[in-house]
Parts: structure tokens; C-alpha cells; sequence
């Protein structure tokens, strides 16, 4: 609830903001690279080097990334029948591939499979949904943003992406068992725990009702692939490969979690269709309570 309450009133808080006038929806830029740039990596560094993951959990880890995959091929060319310019087919593309699944994830695996499956929500997590979005994300967004980028470009632009630098710096140290000094963890959380309300506030400083006229269909389209095709497509793999729960459904909640806040503003920190990615985010948390309850029901049967 704690989490919840925090979502609602960080994104309540950025449309009070913009309705009054005391901000503007661009004044969020300078909020994307706190979030990007000093947030994200703090959180990656501190959490990053405690996981220990296993072969049974390698579902979970993989699940963010089919449910990604699965978005780059079939979003295109849904967006595009829809009418969609290329601003606004990559910013569907982006939050439709990358799912919410530490800030909203963690809470509701927690609230719906239980603490003993939170180690499997973490790698989901920090080895899928992150990973993804510090490669697959960035390169999408790069190249919907930038139009033809050259090989070298993209991997120019991922080396000095400060999330995915982070995340080389947290395996190396999880690989040699390195802890941080107390002073620096402490810094570390400090700085992490800013990236959830910082995050949700530049979405309601963005989201805009009057800029989804004419949308709907797009948003749909977006939608469902992120709460629906996505994790069913994990369904279908965890299936076929015999994989049990938790596993199993730690893999489908979390590959049908709502949009990402994160890709929403690399979406806007590229150029791409802002108020889209916003209106993704934003409306996406709402219309994933149903969805994500239904998976539950259907993989865990009644009661």
C-alpha cells in the first residue's frame, strides 16, 4: 500500500504542478537526467552486486527479455497500420517492450506470490527488465530517435549510458565479492530511492488527457501487447520447457507488468512522442491491476 500511495501521489503531484502552471511539461528534462544519469545507476550499484542467481531462475531472468523481444517485432507493425509517425511508433515500441518490474513488480509479487518468491522477482528484475533496458531500450530508442545508426554509434552511446556502465561496475563487484564501505552503500540508497518519486513525477508533469485525442487505438494496441501478448508468450515457453512455480509465475507477473517509468523517459530524453509515453506509463498502471490479477487467477487457480 505503502508503494502504491507513493506512485499515485509523486504522479499527482507533476500534473498539480503542470495545471498550475509552476511547471511545464519540458521542465522535465532536467528530471530525466537525474533519473538516467545519478538515480538509476546508484540503485544499480547497490543492488546489483547482492544477487546471487541460479540455473532454476534462468526463466525469470529471460522472461523480460522474450516479452521485449516479442514488443520490437509486433508493435512496428501494428503502429504503423494505426497511423502512427516514427516518434510515435518508438515511443510504443519502448514502453509496450519494458515492464515496471522493480518499484510496482517487486510490491506486487511480494502482495501476490509471497517473500519467498521475491529472489526470483529480483533477478526478473535486475538481470531482465534492467539489462534490457540499458541494451534493447537504448538502442531502440537511438535509433527511432536518431534515425540510421551505425553499429559503432549504438555501442558508443551504450558505453556511456551511465545505468549500463553502473551495471558492469555491480557485476564485477558481485563477481569478486566486493562490499562498499557503509559511508558509500548509504550514499548509494540515498541516492536510489530518489529514482520511484522523481520518476512518477515527470510522468504526471507530462501526461496530458487532451493529447490522447485521436490515440486510443495506439494506447490499446500498446497496452495489450505489454499486459497481455507479452507474458503470454513467457507462458507459453515456461510450458513448454516444464518450468514449476514460483518460477513460472514470477516470470509472467513480472513480463506483464505495466510500462516502465524508466523507458517512458528515455523515450522523452530521444525525442520521441512524450505525451504517448507518458499517457503508456501512466494509464498502463491503472489498466494492469485486471490484467495482473487475471494471470494470477489463471495460473494459481481459485482461491
Amino acid at each position: 500500500m505503502d508503494a502504491l500511495l507513493l506512485l499515485v501521489v509523486s504522479a499527482g503531484l507533476g500534473s498539480l504542478l503542470r495545471v498550475t502552471g509552476i511547471l511545464r511539461p519540458e521542465d522535465g528534462r532536467t528530471l530525466d537526467a537525474w533519473v538516467l544519469r545519478i538515480a538509476l545507476p546508484a540503485l544499480v550499484l547497490r543492488v546489483v552486486p547482492t544477487l546471487r542467481p541460479t540455473a532454476d531462475l534462468l526463466l525469470a531472468a529471460a522472461a523480460p527479455w522474450v516479452a521485449a523481444v516479442a514488443a520490437i517485432a509486433l508493435v512496428p507493425p501494428v503502429a504503423r497500420a494505426l497511423g502512427a509517425d516514427r516518434r510515435a511508433e518508438g515511443a510504443l515500441v519502448l514502453t509496450a517492450m519494458l515492464g515496471n518490474t522493480a518499484f510496482v513488480g517487486l510490491a506486487v509479487v511480494d502482495a501476490l506470490a509471497g517473500a519467498d518468491a521475491m529472489a526470483v522477482a529480483v533477478v526478473a528484475d535486475q538481470l531482465g527488465s534492467f539489462l534490457a533496458l540499458s541494451t534493447l531500450g537504448l538502442i531502440t530508442a537511438a535509433r527511432y530517435g536518431g534515425g540510421v545508426v551505425s553499429p559503432a554509434a549504438l555501442a558508443g552511446r551504450l558505453m556511456r549510458f551511465p545505468p549500463f556502465l553502473a551495471l558492469g561496475v555491480a557485476l564485477v563487484a558481485g563477481a569478486t565479492g566486493l562490499d562498499w564501505p557503509g559511508a558509500v552503500d548509504a550514499l548509494l540508497h540515498r541516492l536510489g530511492d530518489t529514482l520511484v518519486p522523481v520518476a512518477l513525477f515527470t510522468v504526471g508533469l507530462r501526461f496530458r488527457v487532451a493529447a490522447l485525442r485521436g490515440r486510443g487505438a495506439l494506447l490499446a494496441a500498446g497496452l495489450a501487447q505489454r499486459l497481455v501478448v507479452g507474458p503470454a508468450f513467457v507462458l507459453g515457453i515456461a510450458w513448454l520447457a516444464g518450468v514449476g512455480d514460483p518460477v513460472r509465475l514470477v516470470a509472467v507477473l513480472q513480463a506483464g507488468m505495466a510500462p516502465m517509468v524508466t523507458a517512458g523517459i528515455l523515450a522523452a530524453d530521444h525525442d520521441l512522442d512524450a505525451d504517448l509515453a507518458a499517457a503508456m506509463v501512466g494509464i498502463g498502471l491503472l489498466a494492469s491491476a485486471p490484467t495482473l490479477l487475471a494471470w494470477h487467477a489463471l495460473l494459481t487457480g481459485p482461491g
